[in-house]
């Protein structure tokens, strides 16, 4: 109940929740008395009046204000979400009849009072929400007043949108409109719903003439995200000052685009469930829209409420139970808390911070049960929705049961501190990882989202994302930050990420088992910690793991890099992870600052790319407008295809990058790409030292940028024929290749459009035939260089490498070497030799083994 009393209007308003049930103009003109008499203000009762004015009933919540309120900051009140509902400008709940005389009424909550009207075919669902028939024009769907010229005037919209709904029952294959606003010139905003003959879920926002939308699913696709038996929320996030649309499912983003345009200022009309031609066959409830486009926070809101002051929602009664239980099983003395003194919810739920801090959950999807304390094995929640629904606290840890398996995807809410991380893992044997807690999203987003939370460690989870037919966006786990600042120590461990049916194609939302992704457009956003280490990546289309970030330093084309367009993520690691049968592109950093990408191994990238788009392309490992990266004891084998079909690729925009003590073996498409592009900085100071490269093929060295190639060794065997060193892209760098060994029992040819710009020096050169141009500066078919060794470099047994980066100790040299100091010096050159031996040990040695 709220009374808003304003003496300079002479109005006093009645509200009830958020209803204004009556207005009185005709105040006197006195002085407040809670200004001007001195008596003390006493709450249920009337001291003065004696014993009968005392009130007999239960009070809650008692808050006085020094202003009158206006009736959006009523509905506030009402609704605790009030940091967004600051915007919110038109809700209808839905939630049943609200006027036992108009059983068509459906009432607005925002507080504008823009009630509407169903249509007569539609009804109210048991338990809330709206039975929309599809039928025809005026017997479905929801009208306002005047076309919606009050609502249209509430909404004050001119270029910023959110519009949340949740939608269920959805009959696939019926066309129509979940809701459409008019301007003069057709749809200024409207969304279509999921329909299996025209292949699409459309979306249209600003200028109504020149609608922009986005066809977003195959039918297949369509029938599954909106099955009869789903129930989701659905946001729309637009922001036309920056063309930038969000698309959220539930609380996961679920699409991004940058191109729309307009203005939803000469909005006529709006209607939901309607538009003459396009009546809706489902059921929608609590539908919003606010004039503002809300952040990610603030979206997670909607599907995650939280009370007022931000702490653990939980129920007074249970928490009461939880309270005497523990104090029960801990022996602790009941004076530990004062009952008569813990009178609302904020009290029980500050005591229970401090008492459970640090404490531990635990779930089991066969055993548990979500009335246990959840505080044991013994006492283990059981459902997604429940951890779904919990905003844990600094030094929590959530355990999950080996072998449970849950449909759907793990959302965590909460922060930890640098002192005290949330920590996720499992409990029982999970010495199969086929037994490790598994969770699988279903085509639907990811089988993890970590969004704009900080100080997390999740370890020994399974998560998979298969949908019916492949899809894009899919994901096996998700780092995301929006607008957030820097969101800091997100490590993931020992996770088996396999089964993520993304699409092939990149460009249309791809799809891969692990990615981080910043941006926003309010806030400047990084990563400062990200780890994902000792991972199993398997089966992941389009790629395996990959990063993101919208501030890449393409703009400018200038070194140093401009700070508006340039906020790269740090202490980024990619280590240990095993990766297998991967669709595209392995491992991925972009838009980092000295990422660390080290001891992993992948076996089989590009499996289903270079047989299937000829645009697309995929390299084992490989940065992208990202500085200082170090690549190193990596092994990379198995890459399919020559589009591009390399174990590595120092790719453009990319400054400092190294690659040192890798293996490289047996990938279609070659050893090494070095690119270079017209966007960004294309390549500052690469380098690639101190690598093994055996039976790769087609092009060894595929150079597009001036590069530092030292003390590499090559290898191919019998009967291969392979070109070492080509031009990609019309190279103009210069490329400088020293102290390396080539050897071939077979045949090497070249491009001359490269080798004529390089430079050679104290390189050993072996193969069974030269192919390549003859005249000035080529002898016998290859390029010529100074101090050259061409002779038997004399391996211990070269060509024996196997997998497993430590099977090379064939290819160290023996005593009798021509190549051992045959080398020329090469300063600040990592300090180590492939197998960790001082640099040098005399005369520099040619090749990867400083004998």
């Amino acid at each position: 109940i709220v009374s808003v009393l304003d003496r300079s209007a002479n109005k006093h308003k009645i509200y009830i929740d958020s209803e204004l049930t009556g207005t009185n103009y005709s105040l006197t003109t006195d002085s407040d008395p809670m200004v001007t008499n001195s008596n003390d203000l006493a709450i249920s009762a009337n001291p003065a009046a004696g014993t009968s004015y005392y009130f007999r009933g239960a009070i809650d919540d008692v808050s006085i204000y020094d202003h009158a309120l206006t009736d959006a900051e009523v509905a506030t009140l009402f609704n605790p979400l009030a940091a967004v509902n600051s915007n919110l400008v038109g809700w209808w709940k839905m939630d049943g009849q609200t006027d036992p005389g108009d059983a068509k009424l459906v009432k607005d909550y925002s507080g504008y009072g823009n009630d509407g009207t169903m249509g007569s075919a539609d009804a109210w669902m048991p338990g809330g929400g709206i039975d929309f028939d599809g039928g025809p024009l005026g017997a479905s769907g929801i009208v306002f007043a005047d076309s919606g010229a009050d609502l249209i005037a509430d909404m004050g919209l001119t270029d910023q949108v959110t519009v949340s709904f949740v939608m269920s029952g959805h009959t696939p294959g019926d066309a129509g409109y979940v809701f459409t606003g008019l301007d003069s010139s057709g749809h200024a905003m409207s969304c279509e719903a999921p329909t299996t003959d025209t292949n699409h879920f459309l979306t249209k926002f600003g200028d109504g003439g020149n609608p922009w939308g986005w066809e977003a699913f195959n039918p297949a696709d369509s029938e599954y995200i909106f099955a009869e038996s789903d129930s989701r929320r659905i946001s729309l996030v637009v922001d036309l000052a920056v063309g930038s649309v969000v698309y959220y499912l539930d609380n996961q983003i679920w699409i991004t685009q940058n191109n729309a345009t307009g203005s939803f200022s000469n909005l006529m009309s709006f209607t939901i469930g309607r538009q003459s031609g396009g009546e809706y066959d489902c059921e929608l409830k609590d539908f919003r829209i606010y004039n503002k486009a809300l952040n990610i926070n603030e979206i997670i809101t909607l599907t995650n409420p939280v009370d007022l002051n931000g702490d653990k929602s939980v129920d007074l009664d249970d928490l009461a139970i939880m309270v005497e239980d523990w104090l029960d099983n801990t022996g602790s003395a009941e004076a530990d808390l004062n009952w008569d003194d813990v009178v609302n919810f904020e009290d029980y739920a500050i005591w229970a911070d401090n008492l459970f801090e640090g404490g531990s959950y635990y779930f089991d999807s066969v055993g548990g049960d979500d009335g246990n304390l959840g505080n044991s094995p013994e006492e283990a929640w059981q459902s997604l929705s429940k951890f779904n629904s919990t905003t844990f606290l600094p030094g929590e840890k959530i355990y999950f049961k080996a072998g449970s398996q849950w449909d759907g995807g793990l959302t965590v809410y909460g922060s930890g501190t640098e002192a005290e991380p949330i920590i996720i893992d499992a409990y029982g044997d999970i010495s199969n990882e086929n037994n490790k807690p598994r969770f699988d999203a279903g085509g639907i987003g990811a089988g993890l989202l970590v969004s704009n939370v900080e100080y997390w460690e999740i370890n020994n989870l399974q998560l998979t994302n298969l949908g019916a037919t492949r899809g894009p966006w899919r994901k096996g786990a998700s780092i995301y930050a929006n607008d957030f600042g820097t969101m800091r120590h997100i490590h993931l461990k020992n996770l088996y990420v396999h089964s993520v049916n993304g699409l092939i194609e990149k460009e249309d939302g791809g799809g891969a088992g692990i990615t981080w992704f910043c941006g926003g457009t309010t806030t400047p956003t990084k990563f400062d910690g990200i780890l994902i280490e000792d991972c199993h990546i398997k089966t992941t289309d389009r790629d395996g793991i990959v990063g993101g970030n919208t501030k890449i330093g393409t703009v400018t084309n200038s070194w140093p890099r401009s700070s508006s367009d340039w906020c790269p993520s740090i202490n980024v690691v990619v280590r240990g992870n095993f990766l297998e049968d991967i669709g595209g592109d392995g491992i991925v950093p972009i838009g980092c600052d000295g990422a660390i990408i080290e001891y992993n191994i992948i076996e089989g990238a590009a499996c289903r790319t270079y047989n299937n788009d000829p645009a697309q392309w995929a390299v084992g490992i490989w940065p992208w407008s990202t500085d200082n990266t170090i690549i190193q004891y990596n092994e990379v084998s198995g890459v399919k295809g020559t589009r591009d079909g390399q174990g590595y690729d120092c790719d453009y925009n990319c400054a400092g990058t190294i690659f040192q003590y890798n293996y490289s073996h047996d990938n279609e498409g070659g050893f090494m790409l070095v690119c270079d592009s017209d966007s960004g900085i294309g390549q500052i100071n690469p380098i690639v030292r101190y690598n093994i490269s055996q039976n790769d093929q087609a092009v060894i060295f595929h150079l597009g940028a001036g590069v530092q190639v030292y003390n590499n060794i090559i290898y191919n065997g019998s009967g291969s024929e392979v070109s070492l060193i080509e031009n990609f892209d019309s190279c103009t760098g210069t490329g400088v290749f020293k102290n390396n060994i080539f050897l071939s029992l077979g045949t090497y040819r070249f491009n001359s459009n490269v080798v004529t710009d390089d430079s050679f020096s104290n390189n050993c050169w072996r193969a069974n035939l030269w192919i390549g141009p003859s005249g000035p500066g080529w002898t016998d078919g290859r390029p010529s260089g100074t101090n050259e060794v061409t002779s038997d470099p004399q391996f211990v047994s070269g060509g024996s490498g196997g997998d497993g980066i430590d099977t090379l100790d064939g290819y160290k040299l023996q005593s009798g070497s021509p190549c051992i100091g045959a080398g020329t010096t090469i300063s600040n050159n990592g300090g180590y030799d492939f197998w960790g031996n001082v640099l040098y040990n005399g005369n520099p040695d040619i090749g990867g083994h400083e004998y």
